[in-house]
């Protein structure tokens, strides 16, 4: 019995905004959250972080996207 059969419990959003420097997570099991957000805010991963650093040190070095 494979786990993609199961019925989707809960769905996830993720929302970076780049002007406040902030991401939250939204989620279809909370209806409304204090102070009208979209979502809870959320501490970025270092996982990420490190990602994004990598890919804009690349753009900094104008390396092709097709490596």
């Amino acid at each position: 019995h494979p786990a993609l059969d199961e019925p989707v419990a809960e769905a996830l959003c993720i929302v970076a905004d780049t002007d406040r420097l902030s991401v939250q997570v939204v989620t279809s099991q909370r209806r409304v959250c204090e102070g009208g957000r979209l979502g809870r805010d959320v501490m970025v991963s270092n996982l990420v972080h490190t990602l994004i650093t990598s890919v804009l040190q690349l753009y900094a070095l104008n390396i092709a996207t097709d490596f």
